[in-house]
């Protein structure tokens, strides 16, 4: 009953109903470039509507169905594209959602990305670090850039920390929808510039 005057008080968005019947997202990896030529894994495109709908649902609500399903998606790329290296040792690998400025975290209330990753098997979530990676300045929204601003806009926003716990590690950071590659792009520097092999990976490319 209780459900039922809610949906009618409140009526789930075409999002929210398309996502509540959606029973996995179907991947489809592909291996893109930055316009700066850093090599980006997707999982998906951004145009599948079960994929678009999930990451708006997860950005705008954090709606923990749509992060189990992109959960899930990542898992099945990064196992696949993954298995041929022993990369799950954690002195091996670590996993870093993007992070975000302090004052976009506040106004949103969490890491969209960094909540995908709490939703990883066991053996995936042991290696994911939160803190390594920090966005230390905060700079408008890419979206809201040309092509050219996007790079300039992003350039020296991350420092890195804590690199003695995981000194020679395999470095997956991830991201979720990729236009340029700028933002993954300067992430993808600064840990090279620490002397990490880095591996780029986004939920959807554009």
């Amino acid at each position: 009953m209780v459900p039922k005057l809610l949906d009618m008080f409140f009526p789930p968005s075409p999002s929210e109903k398309r996502i509540a019947s959606v029973p996995y997202l179907v991947p489809q990896p592909q291996t893109i470039a930055s316009s700066s030529g850093t090599k980006i894994l997707s999982c998906a495109a951004y145009s599948e509507p079960d994929v678009h709908a999930a990451i708006l649902l997860l950005k705008k609500h954090g709606n923990p169905t749509a992060a189990k399903l992109l959960a899930t998606l990542l898992t099945d790329v990064l196992l696949e594209e993954l298995s041929e290296r022993d990369t799950w040792n954690p002195k091996q690998t670590v996993i870093i959602p993007m992070p975000m400025s302090a004052k976009r975290k506040r106004q949103r209330g969490f890491n969209h990305v960094a909540k995908i990753c709490t939703f990883l098997p066991r053996e995936l979530q042991d290696r994911v670090v939160t803190t390594a990676l920090i966005q230390t300045k905060h700079v408008p929204m890419q979206k809201t850039l040309t092509r050219e601003e996007r790079f300039t806009n992003v350039r020296g926003i991350f420092t890195f920390s804590h690199k003695e716990k995981i000194e020679g590690a395999h470095i997956v950071v991830i991201d979720d929808v990729v236009t340029t590659g700028a933002t993954l792009d300067e992430a993808t520097r600064t840990l090279q510039q620490e002397g990490f092999e880095v591996t780029a990976v986004a939920l959807a490319r554009a």
